[in-house]
């Protein structure tokens, strides 16, 4: 079975098993249909049957022996704060069922190393519809972030309800009554 779970990990990106199992759905599928992939119709089963539980501790060895790459970013303590709030995944987005809802992330263009100057995209979803927003960002500032988000603001096809991001410290500016 874990011959069968490991390239479809390395597919995904090395996802952690709750992502991974949300997905292996439409990644045996795709996998599958493009060639890259032939399953044993029994392990298809048991493997789209999996828990994300299953799937961590399968691969728990498997992560240990790969080591870092590099480029994720190290795990960090959690405060108490990140400990109380619970964090939405592929669940738990039914609130947010109505366009205006997004997700935002930026993503360094920096080549596997985050030293020096590169360029930085925000990224900007809806959850609702998947309608997408990217704008270049020369500088990893917040400020410059609170601009671009005013910026696609103008451009969504429907009003702005609220803004999910993960913990990044670029997005803890608070705006002031002028901005």
């Amino acid at each position: 079975m874990v011959a069968a779970l490991v390239p479809l990990w390395e597919a995904s990106d090395r996802l952690c098993g709750k992502r991974l199992q949300a997905l292996l759905p439409l990644l045996v599928e795709s996998l599958e249909s493009h060639g890259h992939l032939s399953l044993d119709p029994a392990v298809r089963e048991a493997l789209l049957a999996m828990s994300s539980a299953t799937i961590d501790r399968m691969l728990a060895p498997i992560r240990k022996q790969s080591g870092g790459n590099g480029w994720r970013r190290p795990p960090r303590a959690y405060s108490a704060v990140r400990r109380r709030v619970p964090a939405r995944t592929f669940k738990g987005w039914e609130a947010h069922s109505e366009p205006g809802w997004l997700e935002i992330d930026l993503v360094a263009h920096c080549g596997g190393r985050m030293e020096g100057w590169f360029l930085w995209t925000s990224m900007v979803t809806d959850i609702a519809t998947g309608w997408s927003e990217s704008l270049p960002i020369v500088m990893r500032d917040g400020v410059v972030v609170l601009t671009v988000l005013q910026l696609i603001r103008r451009q969504l096809p429907f009003s702005l309800r609220g803004i999910d991001a993960d913990n990044d410290p670029v997005y803890s500016l608070r705006p002031t009554a002028s901005t």
